[in-house]
């Protein structure tokens, strides 16, 4: 693939300037909003009215940060860089694990503690790529206009984690764990998105439409 490393990434590999991390916490502000969220909005009520179990949502940051170290975050965020061709925009990327969310979001990042450690790696680095600060080229826009907003960002959302998954990672099930998660969640979206990059190739899409 035609990734473009500019100046500032190289002088980062070369002179080892820190390379962005992931610090995992229970959030517990996050966590009481999420609860309010979910009490207010009728969703979870289950588990938005009990009390966070701290002992399981410990147990599971320690399983998610063993395997997220085991994948490798240095090469995670390296993929990231070099698909987009600029430094990833935060050096301390805090997650916080909550208890009582419905869905994931990227710019609070919240991730909820029900995932087991490969939905939360699928999790995390679908929304790392959220705020990975790819532009999208004014082809990609003109080509893509008929199609939603939603459909449109993940249509390149999804071709950068396929490359992560698949070539980076190693671990290519993550594309149908993924793609089946969609299905269920009826995010048409997505999986409208995916139907894109299947049909095009993610590495073409990458290649072609992110500046």
């Amino acid at each position: 693939m035609g990734f473009c490393f500019t100046l500032d990434i190289i002088i980062k590999v070369c002179y080892h300037y820190p390379m962005a991390k992931v610090i995992l916490r229970y959030g517990k502000i996050e966590d009481d909003m999420a609860k309010a969220y979910c009490l207010n909005g009728k969703k979870l009520t289950e588990r938005a009215s009990q009390e966070t179990d701290m002992v399981f949502v410990n147990q599971q940051i320690k399983e998610y940060r063993k395997l997220w170290d085991e994948l490798g975050n240095d090469k995670i965020f390296s993929a990231i860089e070099g698909m987009t061709s600029k430094p990833f925009p935060n050096l301390n990327v805090v997650v916080n694990i909550v208890w009582a969310a419905r869905v994931t979001t990227a710019y609070s990042m919240m991730i909820p503690v029900t995932h087991d450690p490969d939905g939360f790696v699928i999790t995390l680095s679908h929304e790392l790529m959220h705020l990975s600060g790819g532009i999208f080229t004014p082809e990609f826009k003109e080509k893509y206009k008929d199609e939603t907003l939603e459909a449109r960002v993940h249509i390149v959302i999804n071709a950068m984690t396929e490359y992560l998954w698949r070539d980076v990672l190693n671990k290519p099930e993550y594309i149908d764990i993924h793609k089946e998660r969609c299905k269920k969640n009826n995010a048409v979206n997505h999986i409208r998105a995916w139907e894109i990059v299947d049909e095009v190739g993610y590495k073409k899409i990458i290649d072609t439409y992110l500046i």
